[in-house]
């Protein structure tokens, strides 16, 4: 909600006059707010927070050691990668394509943006009965199918922002659905290393995928962006029959 609520924000400011470093300031007073409610939870020492878990009886860094040579791990770490890299890239480069090189009204290409997030709100909400209804693995491959459907027809159709809600929606069950599937990959005492390590790898996506596709978009346009997000669906469609392949061959 707080990606939703953020480009809508900053789009109406602007609508108000306010120039860009004036809406930075807004959203900066925001966080303010955001870590003075966190110290005062830690000076209260709230006691849900204060809650310590049980320790595991095995070695942390020996059940890190192992999850990295299972290749389930590594797999569901690039695939991650790759999502969270797809997810940032959308965040930083659509309305730079809507607005800057289709020309689309800034209002108009900031809404189109909160619409996204609006799509990938809608579809966290909806996940949990989504999930119970088709099952995990299932839910990914729609996702990704309808993910590619959306980058393509943003591709394709340049002169409207309708495809933009379908993918957010369609990325929305991606990383949740894969995290909640390492359980049932890998073995109960390294699950903790095992999703430590993926989230890990996931936020390394957010940080060079999207330098990666403004560089090539600062040589060959910023019109390819929509056609690098859809390579970038297609790769995680590629890993996610890998991980298929690999949890049918786990049950026989």
């Amino acid at each position: 909600m707080g990606a939703l609520l953020g480009p809508a924000i900053a789009t109406t400011l602007l609508l108000f006059g306010l120039n860009w470093r004036q809406v930075y300031f807004v959203i900066a007073s925001l966080v303010a707010l955001l870590v003075i409610g966190v110290g005062w939870v830690i000076v209260i020492r709230y006691p849900p927070m204060m809650r310590r878990t049980a320790t595991s009886n095995s070695h942390a860094l020996a059940n890190l050691r192992f999850a990295l040579k299972t290749p389930a791990v590594l797999i569901s770490g690039l695939f991650l990668l790759v999502a969270v890299g797809t997810e940032a890239s959308l965040g930083n480069w659509a309305y730079t394509v809507q607005q800057v090189n289709r020309g689309i009204s800034p209002s108009i290409a900031g809404y189109s943006i909160s619409a996204m997030w609006l799509g990938f709100t809608i579809g966290r909400m909806l996940l949990g009965i989504l999930v119970n209804r088709w099952g995990a693995v299932r839910l990914v491959t729609a996702s990704l199918a309808l993910l590619a459907v959306g980058l393509l027809t943003w591709w394709l159709l340049p002169g409207q922002w309708l495809s933009l809600p379908i993918i957010g929606f369609a990325i929305a069950a991606i990383f949740p659905t894969t995290i909640w599937l390492m359980p049932q990959r890998v073995p109960a005492m390294v699950v903790p290393a095992a999703i430590g390590f993926v989230t890990s790898v996931a936020s390394l996506g957010s940080a060079i995928i999207p330098t990666t596709i403004g560089w090539v978009a600062n040589r060959i346009g910023l019109e390819s962006i929509p056609m690098l997000i859809l390579l970038l669906a297609l790769a995680l469609a590629m890993l996610h029959s890998w991980l298929m392949r690999q949890d049918i061959s786990s049950l026989d």
